[in-house]
């Protein structure tokens, strides 16, 4: 894993990126201030299979995560915190935290857009 597992926008190559939007999904996608991710790390990360487990998330469409939804979702990420299985989940984790919290602290949600 790479230092730059989350990135903006306007580093992106390719599409193959799971887009976290600020907010709710309003038809837009690759937004300025949107947190990327490859998809080959969001599945290494153990990201998508966590959300998986706590919310109706789809791996290639559209899911907003609120409140109660990522309450659920750092709950079972803790669970795993220490599973050999989920090696990478920590690092995934460390950025996306503080986004999220942000996101959810002044917009109410946030929007994963699928690859």
């Amino acid at each position: 894993m790479s230092n730059s597992l989350w990135i903006e926008e306007k580093d992106r190559q390719g599409t193959a990126y799971f887009e976290l939007q600020k907010g709710k999904y309003d038809g837009t996608f690759w937004k300025k201030d949107s947190l990327l991710i490859h998809c080959d790390d969001f599945d290494r990360t153990g990201i998508g299979r966590v959300l998986r487990e706590t919310s109706d998330f789809d791996y290639y469409g559209i899911t907003e995560i609120d409140r109660e939804i990522w309450e659920r979702f750092l709950g079972k990420a803790d669970e795993y915190s220490d599973d050999p299985e989920f090696p990478y989940l920590a690092e995934g984790m460390c950025m996306l935290v503080k986004w999220a919290e942000d996101c959810l602290e002044n917009e109410g949600a946030f929007t994963i857009i699928g690859i």
